[in-house]
């Protein structure tokens, strides 16, 4: 009978599964990874949504740490991230703002 903690060794040792460079479809031709270049440029507004996220998660790890304990450079990078977050979401509203103008703009003839 195999222990509660190892039944899923004994699994793993029946299972075959891809290693890391064989699910490469570049690898598997023979072309390094190093020289692929991505072809599929990152939407904008993903880029954007991936900036904000770094940045929240970066403040969050930050206001983890005890105000007192926190070192001058941390309480320096808190006030960045937050004036870069307040301008990203100044642009925001503003370009959401923009956005129902257009929308709300008649429809002139062409």
């Amino acid at each position: 009978m195999i222990g509660a903690g190892a039944w899923h060794l004994a699994f793993e040792a029946q299972v075959s599964r891809p290693k890391a460079m064989s699910v490469n479809i570049f690898a598997q031709a023979g072309v390094p990874i190093t020289t692929v270049k991505d072809l599929s440029p990152t939407p904008p507004e993903l880029e954007l949504f991936a900036r904000i996220k770094g940045l929240v998660g970066e403040e969050a790890a930050l206001l983890a740490i005890p105000r007192e304990e926190r070192k001058r450079e941390q309480r320096q990078r808190l006030r960045e991230i937050s004036a870069e977050l307040d301008r990203t979401w100044a642009r925001l509203q503003e370009r959401a703002k923009q956005l129902r103008l257009d929308h709300d703009a008649p429809a002139t003839p062409g």
